[in-house]
């Protein structure tokens, strides 16, 4: 008789864990809010763009289905890249001149969530884009040659100043 309790107990304690996190009831884990979180897109670099040619580039959000991507053009016309993609980045081509815009957003087993933040790209075909100025330690950028032969003057200078104080210490 305990026995049968017991089981019936740990039954019933599941079958409410279960509901609780909503797996079992009619609403499925579409609406737990625990996984509500909305997409951030990374900004696109470089801008402006000469090739046309974009990635888009996000962190994965935990139990989507995948991701619907959106585009916009610079006439202000927007459109669904993909329905259904799965992954956390997504190369466009074919860009024109002027400024494109572009969303994600989440896609679950019966419905979709809420937009990501907007990213904006300029693209400019054939443009010519200036590197920025360098910003490496001088000293990384000496050739070895140069770096080895002021080790062994260090080295040497090291050495007679050992050597004139060791002399000196012999004197008295």
């Amino acid at each position: 008789m305990k026995k049968k309790l017991c089981i019936s107990l740990g039954m019933a304690c599941l079958l409410g864990i279960l509901f609780s996190m909503g797996t079992v009831s009619g609403d499925s884990m579409i609406n737990n809010p625990k996984i509500s979180a909305v997409p951030a897109l990374q900004p696109i670099v470089p801008s402006p763009n000469i090739d046309g040619v974009v990635q888009l580039n996000w962190l994965l959000v935990y139990n989507v289905v995948g991701y619907s991507i959106y585009k916009t053009d610079p006439n202000g016309v927007t459109v669904r890249l993909e329905r259904v993609w799965r992954g956390s980045t997504y190369r466009v081509s074919g860009l024109t001149n002027g400024i494109w815009q572009f969303q994600i957003r989440n896609v679950y087993n019966q419905n979709f969530g809420e937009f990501s933040n907007i990213v904006s790209i300029e693209v400019i075909i054939g443009g010519i884009i200036v590197d920025p100025p360098d910003t490496k330690d001088p000293v990384s950028s000496l050739p070895i040659e140069v770096i080895i032969i002021l080790l062994i003057i260090g080295a040497g200078a090291i050495a007679i100043g050992i050597l004139a104080f060791t002399k000196k210490g012999k004197k008295k």
